[in-house]
């Protein structure tokens, strides 16, 4: 029932019920339900039906170089007691050496010591060899300068995708599509150039049919003298569009006579064939004005006596009082009122006062009571 002692060995015995011992030496098979405690030493022989090994370090590898589609084992963790997994989407080719995934995002890879793949491109040392090239070309990222460029070396490319600092093109280069030459020059395959920025050239040749709305900020430099033959081949002048603050016209000469229709200058004057002219602003005028003796208009109406200009300033002027009904000129620094005449030959309004000096007259009347006549005689009925 019970044996104590420094060693016990057994041998031939199917069954032992419960051993505890602090060291078991067994030569055959051990069958149990459950193993405790730590396996120390060589296990010899394989497991055909374990599924897990619980904080495993070490694994017996062995190299298989001829497998073509291998799982990639991973964890959900980079730390800890983790179970091993793998996944359908990450598979590893032993025999090619190629790694294949559905999707893989890198921050950084490095290739050899040549190429360099990162989120802001691709850097080459080498030279890039391809099929196809899709995409745009940035000038910014070129570098160096191109060779003349020939029709023949032209073919197979998209030259609406090449961006050179310098184009070098012996004989005729063709366009498929609009010429981006930096942000600020379009050119199309019609002949159209669309420029945003200014314009240099030491020559402008073509009739100028279209130009309209030039600014007067890009215009510098004074216009020859005009005459007749130099005006060959321009459009004519009423397709001509002048800002009002294009000084540069002070030095237009023209020769000659011009026929157009209305001339606009900015969207206050008009010049019409006719002579008329039409001024939507104040016009100031630095010397004399000249016009014929009948039917001028010029009204000189002020709606209150604090609308009245500077009398000194405009020194002879006419000027209506609205809100006086009355009339004044302007003398010597000061406004004068010019006496008001009623329909009934009447002198001022009745009410007001004036002091004539002498009066001399064949017969004075005042109001229907008085008479005074020049010989001395005074009527009197009141």
């Amino acid at each position: 029932d019970e044996i104590t002692g420094r060693n016990i060995n057994v041998s031939g015995v199917g069954t032992v019920g419960f051993v505890t011992a602090s060291n078991g030496f067994f030569t055959g098979i051990i069958t149990a339900s459950r193993l405790f405690g730590n396996v120390t030493g060589d296990v010899i022989g394989n497991s055909d039906t374990a599924r897990t090994a619980t904080n495993a370090t070490n694994v017996a590898l062995d190299d298989e170089s001829t497998d073509t589609t291998c799982s990639v084992l991973f964890a959900t963790g980079s730390t800890g007691n983790l179970p091993v997994k793998t996944g359908t989407n990450l598979t590893f080719n032993s025999n090619t050496g190629d790694l294949a995934a559905t999707s893989a995002t890198l921050d950084h890879t490095t290739v050899g010591s040549a190429v360099t793949v990162s989120e802001s491109g691709i850097e080459a040392t080498g030279i890039i060899t391809a099929t196809t090239f899709k995409g745009s070309l940035a000038a910014s990222n070129l570098t160096g300068a191109l060779p003349a460029i020939d029709g023949s070396a032209l073919t197979g490319i998209g030259t609406e995708n090449i961006r050179t600092g310098i184009l070098d093109v012996a004989g005729i280069a063709t366009f498929r599509s609009n010429t981006l030459v930096g942000s600020g020059i379009t050119l199309s395959p019609d002949g159209d150039v669309s420029i945003t920025g200014v314009i240099t050239a030491t020559e402008f040749h073509g009739n100028g049919a279209n130009l309209n709305s030039l600014p007067a900020g890009q215009l510098s430099g004074s216009l020859p003298a005009i005459n007749g033959s130099a005006l060959l081949g321009i459009a004519r002048t009423d397709n001509i569009r002048t800002n009002t603050n294009a000084t540069f016209l002070q030095n237009v000469n023209v020769s000659g006579s011009t026929t157009t229709g209305s001339v606009l200058v900015g969207s206050g004057i008009t010049l019409s064939s006719d002579g008329h002219a039409f001024i939507a602003g104040i016009a100031t005028v630095g010397r004399q004005i000249v016009g014929i003796s009948t039917n001028n208009l010029v009204p000189f109406l002020f709606n209150n006596y604090s609308d009245l200009p500077s009398a000194s300033d405009y020194h002879g002027q006419f000027a209506h009082v609205h809100v006086a009904g009355k009339a004044f000129y302007a003398q010597a620094g000061a406004w004068y009122q010019l006496v008001n005449v009623g329909s009934e030959l009447t002198v001022g309004l009745g009410t007001e006062k004036y002091n004539v000096g002498i009066l001399t007259a064949s017969t004075i009347k005042v109001g229907s009571g008085v008479t005074l006549s020049s010989d001395g005689d005074a009527f009197v009925t009141g």
